[in-house]
């Protein structure tokens, strides 16, 4: 298409315009539409590429990485443009020495980064060779870790003293200690419950615990010891939100966890409680009374089997009941699986769920339940 004289006269008026203005405009541009906007002139794109590479999602195995991280490698300014940073993987066989040298060289231009998702087993070995001074969330997953990459994972994170949360789930459990790693800026805190010993740290208000019994079924000792290690890293003083993952655990093994929980962390103003199924959940209600503090209470369980409205209906009965008793008085609100209910002027009634997940403070922690 040829350009026309009153088309080029418009768009060298808007490259005329202040860049601040131009940057200010380009970050209100859908971003489906930036790499368009990229192509138009020269100065378009050096403005356009920051915003385009502020949040990065890649997977490691595409065509596209590899250019991408010689991009960077070629033109650092644009690896210090990137906050957000998603690298996922779909094969672990398809990830080469030099594809992995490609990524940590690219990496290692993100001086700006603020958020790291990693799933990529094969990189854990080189986080040796990764620091990133502004680093406030990490995301590590990975269904099957080495014990050596374990523990380089945990270095890499000692190194990070900025992060204020932190979702760990590595698929592997030590059976030595190891050294501890302190965070004193940590808020959140995402982990199966053997991790929480391995952190040092005494501001956390938030944090989601995964409990599992497939290496057996632990001991009330071990429960306590673990809640307790859990109580130690927040403050009594400061309202705490909770939330407790069950789905791993039979109905008789989580029962004592619910126990300790009431006895240890009456502090909790927002509990979240996750189960194969609501007859368990329902265990719950008889500890409920010791959390003289808490607000909120969400009920959640699988939702590939969802409860029927009988039990439903049933569970709903017993909260209110706790609560009109006086049992839990400072309940104000309570989803039950996808409703929502919340106290105003003495009735009950329905409102949100998505809601209740910002006003408890729990929505971090179930949007991948909804």
């Amino acid at each position: 298409m040829v350009l026309t004289r009153r088309k080029r006269t418009t768009l060298s008026s808007i490259t005329r315009l202040p860049n601040e203005l131009l940057i200010e405009i380009i970050e209100n541009v859908p971003k489906a539409d930036l790499p368009s906007l990229c192509r138009v002139s020269k100065l378009l794109r050096n403005l356009t590429l920051p915003t385009l590479n502020r949040h990065v999602v890649f997977f490691i195995d595409c065509y596209p990485f590899v250019a991408f991280c010689s991009a960077l490698i070629a033109n650092p300014t644009r690896g210090s443009a990137i906050k957000s940073f998603a690298l996922l993987q779909s094969d672990l066989q398809t990830v080469s020495e030099r594809e992995l040298g490609l990524l940590v060289r690219a990496m290692q231009t993100m001086t700006s980064l603020e958020t790291l998702y990693l799933s990529v087993t094969a990189l854990y070995p080189k986080l040796s060779l990764l620091t990133f001074s502004q680093l406030v969330t990490c995301k590590m997953a990975v269904t099957e870790i080495h014990p050596s990459h374990y523990a380089a994972a945990k270095q890499f994170l000692s190194r990070h003293e900025t992060l204020t949360s932190l979702s760990v789930r590595l698929g592997y459990e030590p059976s030595v200690p190891m050294p501890a790693i302190s965070l004193p800026n940590l808020r959140h805190l995402e982990a199966p419950s053997h991790v929480f010993k391995d952190v040092v740290s005494q501001r956390i208000s938030a944090m989601r615990v995964f409990w599992s019994d497939k290496s057996g079924v632990p001991s009330a000792d071990l429960i306590d010891e673990t809640v307790t290690t859990l109580k130690a890293l927040t403050s009594p003083t400061a309202p705490f939100i909770s939330y407790q993952d069950f789905f791993d655990m039979r109905e008789t093994d989580y029962i004592p966890v619910l126990d300790s929980l009431s006895r240890h962390m009456q502090h909790t103003t927002s509990l979240g409680v996750r189960a194969r199924d609501m007859k368990r959940s329902i265990h719950l209600f008889s500890h409920l009374p010791r959390f003289s503090k808490l607000k909120y209470l969400a009920l959640q369980c699988d939702y590939r089997r969802p409860p029927t409205p009988e039990r439903l209906a049933r569970a709903w009965e017993l909260v209110r009941n706790k609560v009109d008793s006086g049992s839990i008085n400072a309940l104000i609100a309570c989803p039950i699986q996808d409703t929502a209910w919340k106290k105003v002027d003495g009735l009950w009634e329905e409102y949100p769920e998505e809601e209740f997940q910002i006003q408890a403070g729990l929505d971090a922690f179930m949007v991948d339940l909804l």
